[in-house]
């Protein structure tokens, strides 16, 4: 097991932003995301029926379910629509449910509470639901010890708590270190991407021990996560041969994994730049003169993609100072899921817009980190779309995306 030491970088110095994403716009969209819970459904459903078979006298008289990260709120209410299905119906759960949604303070809290508030009369109230909400981050502790019986975290943990910064200290890389936004990306130096998954890995090892602690002894969590050993399609371009191809000509380090994949159901004549949409998008606005140098050099996604091995080594930490163990892993699973387009319909019954979806994810960050004036944010999203139609022909069809899952159990034994 890798040791997860100090980082060679500084620290960013922490930029307040409104919101991590455009929470009116994520709410209207991120339907489009939903296909990446789906992969999700067997062991959530699995885990809600251990959950109520346990009744015995030590627990409690009501199931603590939280939701962590739940964002505008939207897809937080399908997926508790599916854990009240699954308890009410199948598994016959008499017990009252509280259920929390924690969403970051600076996040626009009110979107998120008026979203789950609408569902008082159709789901919360005649399924005897307590809504709770808390405005703080998850790198933080939540509950008292002991106390929730499922935690659930989707498509947030990938999102850190304090990147490091773009800038080295005694570097003696070659390549520039502020052409790249995506941490991993082609672009980024390799004592750069080193430092970002040594914060990353603490981020993930925090906030497991804060779970730890939190679940009671034979509660679950499942946290899915953008990453995993997939190609990110929709983040990147459909030919992933393209983004090796600009790596090995540049001599710059991609160390996150790619599946050679034959690219199914699309034109072999799709081309692209092999770096992160937005950084093509952002170099195209600076070459029209219409976006300062700068914004580029200092605009990062504060946000690292895990590989599975990650996040079985930070489980491995979680549980190396306890007997036995914290955390039981249960399962660890990876995806290449299908994210927009006619993959979002079957929800909604309506064809989801990708480009939509990842100007809503992507452009609170860039204008917050990058100093990007409201001008050059109009100028960066004409160049997205550009790029996007370019990237993919085909908005019907959507972009793969990697997603991947970790399902855990409390212990009942050892210091737990």
């Amino acid at each position: 097991m890798a040791a997860v030491v100090a980082s060679p970088v500084e620290t960013q110095t922490q930029t307040k932003m409104q919101s991590t994403m455009q929470n009116e716009d994520y709410n209207n969209s991120s339907h489009n995301q939903l296909a990446a819970h789906r992969i999700t459904y067997d062991a959530l459903r699995s885990a809600l029926q251990r959950l109520s078979k346990r009744s015995t006298s030590k627990d409690s008289e009501f199931l603590q379910i939280c939701d962590l990260g739940s964002a505008g709120g939207a897809n937080s209410v399908e997926l508790m629509k599916v854990v009240l299905n699954e308890l009410r119906g199948n598994c016959e759960e008499q017990r009252q449910v509280s259920i929390t949604f924690e969403e970051q303070p600076e996040s626009d809290f009110n979107s998120l509470v008026q979203t789950v508030m609408k569902e008082e009369a159709s789901l919360w109230g005649p399924n005897s639901v307590k809504v709770n909400f808390v405005a703080k981050s998850f790198y933080l502790s939540l509950f008292p010890s002991h106390s929730v019986d499922l935690s659930l975290s989707y498509i947030a943990l990938h999102w850190m708590s304090s990147p490091p910064s773009k800038a080295i200290k005694g570097s003696s890389s070659s390549s520039s270190s502020g052409d790249w936004i995506f941490c991993g990306e082609p672009g980024t130096p390799k004592e750069v991407f080193d430092a970002w998954r040594e914060a990353s890995m603490k981020d993930l090892v925090h906030f497991l021990r804060l779970r730890a602690e939190e679940l009671r002894p034979g509660g679950e969590g499942l946290y899915l996560m953008a990453g995993g050993d997939t190609f990110q399609e929709w983040l990147y371009g459909p030919n992933p041969q393209d983004v090796l191809d600009l790596a090995k000509r540049e001599d710059l380090p991609f160390p996150v994994p790619i599946e050679q994949q034959e690219n199914r159901a699309r034109p072999r004549d799709v081309k692209t730049s092999g770096r992160f949409v937005f950084t093509e998008a952002m170099m195209r606005s600076i070459k029209k003169g219409e976006v300062r140098q700068e914004v580029l050099e200092q605009a990062y996604a504060p946000v690292f993609l895990r590989t599975r091995a990650d996040v079985l080594e930070a489980l491995q930490i979680v549980n190396q100072d306890a007997p036995g163990g914290q955390l039981e892993l249960m399962e660890l699973r990876d995806e290449r899921v299908a994210v927009g387009g006619k993959a979002a319909a079957g929800t909604f019954g309506k064809t989801g817009s990708l480009m939509e979806l990842s100007w809503s994810i992507h452009a609170n960050y860039l204008q917050a980190t990058g100093g990007a004036t409201m001008e050059e944010m109009e100028s960066l999203k004409r160049s997205y779309a550009e790029v996007h139609a370019e990237t993919f022909q085909d908005e019907e069809m959507g972009a793969a995306g990697g997603y991947m899952y970790l399902h855990v159990r409390r212990s009942r034994s050892g210091n737990c």
